[in-house]
């Protein structure tokens, strides 16, 4: 039988030809994604939903703006140990009136209580002071509970990464070292690599802690 030792090399070699594996992608995405607006909002929703789930958070809900049109654009989770309900909409819209209606789903759904904790995340800018939207993303935004998160680039990439990866897992395409990984392979390699933790976004939604940063930082410094 295998010794618990001989398992223990075994798991750190495969550790560390994950992080091998992930630096690789990684530069290949950051190559490739030059601007957020390169994935449309549903898009971004589904990277940043692989990522949560990956990192175990609690009562998922996709979408949380039900019965609207944007309900692809937000999804809500819990914080391990907390009771209240997180909610994030993402929109990278950059037509304005598109951004009216998003703000006003938001609005319903502060008003139904389907989160109490909503945060916006969104690079593009929020339209002038004098445009609906931009009134109802104030009242919304301003002196509340509720967050607008400005995501930059280098978030998107360990993002999209991460989804890339999980297509090839789900595909039964992902060779790390000399083995093929399953799709909880992954996420158990995520999970103990914390190579997401060093990712900007998900600190902010503080979904992983800035203390706990993963091993390979060589990806976010250089």
């Amino acid at each position: 039988s295998i010794s618990s030792e001989q398992k223990q090399i075994e798991s750190s070699e495969l550790l560390a030809n994950f992080q091998l594996k992930w630096l690789e992608e990684f530069e290949k995405i950051q190559q490739s994604i030059t601007q957020i607006r390169q994935f449309s909002s549903p898009e971004l929703i589904q990277m940043l939903l692989a990522a949560i789930a990956a990192l175990q958070m609690e009562e998922i809900r996709t979408p949380l703006l039900t019965g609207t049109k944007f309900a692809n654009y937000s999804i809500g989770y819990q914080l391990p140990n907390q009771s209240r309900q997180v909610g994030i909409v993402w929109t990278e819209d950059q037509n304005m009136s598109t951004f009216f209606y998003v703000m006003d789903a938001c609005r319903k759904a502060i008003e139904q209580n389907l989160c109490q904790n909503l945060q916006l995340i969104r690079a593009e800018k929020v339209g002038k002071p004098n445009l609906l939207g931009h009134k109802l993303y104030a009242q919304i935004f301003t002196g509340s509970t509720h967050r607008h998160i400005t995501p930059n680039l280098i978030s998107v990439h360990y993002l999209a990464t991460y989804y890339s990866l999980v297509k090839d897992a789900r595909e039964g395409d992902l060779v790390v070292g000399s083995e093929t990984l399953g799709f909880k392979d992954l996420q158990a390699l995520i999970q103990e690599s914390k190579v997401l933790h060093n990712c900007p976004l998900l600190q902010d939604l503080e979904v992983v802690s800035r203390q706990d940063q993963g091993v390979s930082d060589q990806a976010s410094s250089n």
